[in-house]
């Protein structure tokens, strides 16, 4: 019966390199749980809040009227009738990051089109940063 001698040393790296890896594809995998949730849950309840600001935009001229296209991209479909706002395009780049496009106008020159990149913590929703496309 032959014995296999193993050095203890090359065992010992085998086992810490084994669970560096197990540790390794158990944080990637703890990622893309966060970032399907965010991707699911998040953009859901971030166009939900995004939608009920809306309504509070411009008081004066009544409730704002919901478009179901970006006006930018399609502007020939559907009537347009002011005051309107337009919440889409929304997206989760990274974990605990939702980014929607809101574009609104309560007057032939007054009006707003941004994307606003919202970091989302379930239920917590804090603005990070808001990039204007055009504004008048």
């Amino acid at each position: 019966m032959a014995h296999v001698i193993r050095d203890q040393g090359t065992s010992a790296r085998v086992g810490m390199v084994r669970s560096r890896v197990r540790l390794f594809l158990l944080a990637i995998a703890i990622v893309f749980c966060f970032w399907g949730l965010t991707a699911t849950w998040g953009i859901a309840d971030v166009v939900a809040t995004a939608h009920q600001s809306a309504q509070g935009l411009n008081q004066e001229l009544g409730p704002l009227n919901r478009l179901d296209f970006d006006p930018d991209v399609r502007p020939s479909l559907g009537e347009k009738k002011m005051p309107w706002y337009f919440v889409g395009n929304a997206s989760s780049p990274f974990p605990f990051i939702v980014a929607v496009d809101f574009v609104y106008a309560v007057g032939s020159t007054a009006g707003q089109r941004s994307r606003e990149y919202i970091f989302w913590f379930f239920g917590l929703k804090l603005p990070v940063y808001q990039r204007v496309d055009w504004m008048s």
